[in-house]
């Protein structure tokens, strides 16, 4: 055999070698994860939480006796886990009636699997050989491991366990997904998630089923690669969760939030201090295209709410809701503070209307009684009705001040697609008598939101703007917890 043969060959043992060792050796767990989505279309939702980072943001040693509890079970269990490596986890579709998956999946990275192994046979689990694997089951909850990785499976319908089980770790020998997929993966945060929507279609049971074959291709393929991703940020004095739409060029080319100015709506909504607002800039027209082909039966609803409605939208032609709206809505609840902590409430509100708006100020002008300033009322409410708007307001809105107080935290209001915000300051929440998980009502200062074609932000802020919110919960309920 000539030298070049024999180094040849050589060589081909040697990468043959290397291939065999990559597949035993230990990878990163996302790694693991990242193979098990590829190519995996019951998946329609995935991410991490970093439960560590979140413990230690509770301040959880200071609760006396539950954070020694605490302190015990994460030391005991160190030995068998990684702690300190985010959990992640899958959700398979379709989801049943009350928004239960179909299955859930959590995934561990195994420091040591007899560790592992007698901290669940200590817990009271039988744990048994399945092949390469160690498994144990718990009715509907099954836990597989090796010396890598642990999984957890959750499955409300009947399944064989061992099977399940292998087939998941099965997955991870696939090829390690990339993309949009990785970049989710990758994310920071205090709790990350990846919704699928090309899977979320595929698996799910709506009226999208009952589109024609050609609008079914035209959403798939819209839908295909695209994904939303989500991070959730637990702070000093907020909470903060941001969404980004990993969309196709076809599915953000559909997407139908505007931005701009927001000085006309603000124009319209009187007078008074702001504690709560909502305004939307819809592009009408690609609205309601986008309605005509993937939800006409939702159309429907809406235009043919009674009678009225129906002639005004058959008039108003073939596109009635771009026809009759402009897309520009906004509304505001406002009120000063009584010497108790509360308020009286009273609402300014403004809907700008089409090039087709003088049909739906006919039919609302019907509605109302008309007074001798030109304005018509209805139950405590006064109307300007024309064929560009109707702006209206409770008679007291506004009463004592000059011009519309938007707080601070709410500058972008008005100004993106759909905009929000809440203003809780100096408001006497207590007296409200809130139980439960809605005391942390009491924590709160103000809530701003804010969506575009682009994604969306929502931040809730506490008035205690130096401890970390999970902190300010924790010690919110501390007799609770104790």
């Amino acid at each position: 055999m000539s030298i070049l043969k024999k180094a040849g060959l050589f060589l081909g043992i040697l990468l043959l070698f290397i291939s065999c060792s990559k597949s035993t050796e230990k990878r990163e767990l996302h790694a693991y994860v990242s193979s098990f989505l590829n190519d995996n279309p019951s998946i329609v939702a995935f991410g991490k939480v970093e439960l560590m980072t979140i413990l230690e943001k509770t301040d959880y040693k200071a609760v006396d006796k539950i954070g020694k509890i605490i302190a015990t079970e994460k030391e005991r269990f160190s030995h068998s886990l990684n702690i300190d490596v985010p959990i992640h986890f899958a959700v398979e579709g379709p989801f049943d009636k009350n928004g239960n998956p179909a299955t859930f999946y959590a995934f561990f990275d195994v420091k040591n699997q007899d560790s592992l192994a007698d901290r669940l046979g200590s817990s009271g689990l039988f744990v048994e050989e399945s092949g390469d694997l160690k498994i144990t089951e718990n009715q509907d909850v099954t836990i597989g491991f090796n010396e890598h990785v642990a999984v957890l499976i959750s499955k409300k319908e009947k399944y064989d366990p061992k099977t399940t089980m292998a087939a998941t770790f099965k997955r991870f020998e696939n090829d390690e997904s990339t993309g949009k997929v990785v970049s989710i993966l990758e994310s920071k945060g205090d709790l990350v998630t990846g919704m699928n929507i090309e899977n979320l279609f595929g698996t799910s049971n709506t009226d999208l089923a009952k589109l024609d074959a050609p609008k079914q291709k035209e959403l798939k393929a819209m839908t295909t690669d695209s994904y939303i991703q989500t991070a959730l940020h637990f702070e000093a004095g907020k909470i903060q969760m941001e969404t980004k739409n990993l969309f196709s060029t076809a599915l953000q080319n559909r997407m139908f939030f505007k931005t701009g100015s927001n000085e006309t709506l603000l124009a319209k909504l009187g007078k008074g201090n702001a504690r709560f607002g909502i305004a939307t800039q819809l592009d009408m027209p690609k609205l309601e295209s986008f309605m005509d082909d993937f939800a006409p039966d939702f159309k429907k609803k809406i235009t043919q709410a009674n009678f009225q409605v129906q002639l005004a939208m058959m008039a108003a032609g073939d596109k009635p809701l771009s026809g009759v709206f402009s897309g520009l809505i906004g509304a505001v609840l406002v009120g000063d503070l009584l010497k108790d902590g509360s308020i009286t409430p009273e609402v300014n509100f403004h809907m700008g209307l089409g090039n087709q708006g003088e049909l739906f100020s006919n039919i609302a002008s019907a509605f109302f009684s008309k007074g001798t300033d030109g304005n018509y009322g209805f139950q405590g409410m006064n109307f300007k009705i024309n064929e560009f708007e109707v702006t209206g307001n409770t008679k007291n809105a506004g009463a004592g001040v000059n011009s519309l107080i938007i707080p601070a935290d709410a500058s972008q209001f008005g100004k993106k697609g759909i905009t929000a915000f809440i203003n809780l300051e100096k408001l006497d929440v207590k007296s409200f008598g809130f139980r439960g998980g809605q005391k942390t009502i009491e924590l709160v200062k103000s809530m701003s939101f804010e969506m575009t074609n682009e994604g969306s932000k929502l931040v809730i802020s506490t008035h205690n703007s130096s401890e970390n919110v999970l902190r300010q919960i924790v010690q919110l309920y501390l007799k609770d917890i104790e």
